[in-house]
């Protein structure tokens, strides 16, 4: 898989975290309006 800047620093925060989960504020212009998207990502390793 192949990671962009964005991708990698949500990576690199979520292999850091201490907790289950960390929220990731993300924002994004269309057309001049702007909006702002929070994601729960979780930090734990999938079980196999």
């Amino acid at each position: 898989m192949r990671l962009g800047a964005t991708d990698y620093a949500v990576f690199e925060v979520a292999t850091a975290a201490k907790g289950d989960r960390i929220l990731v504020r993300v924002y994004s212009q269309s057309g001049g309006t702007g909006s702002t998207r929070y994601l729960s990502v979780e930090t734990t390793k999938p079980k196999k």
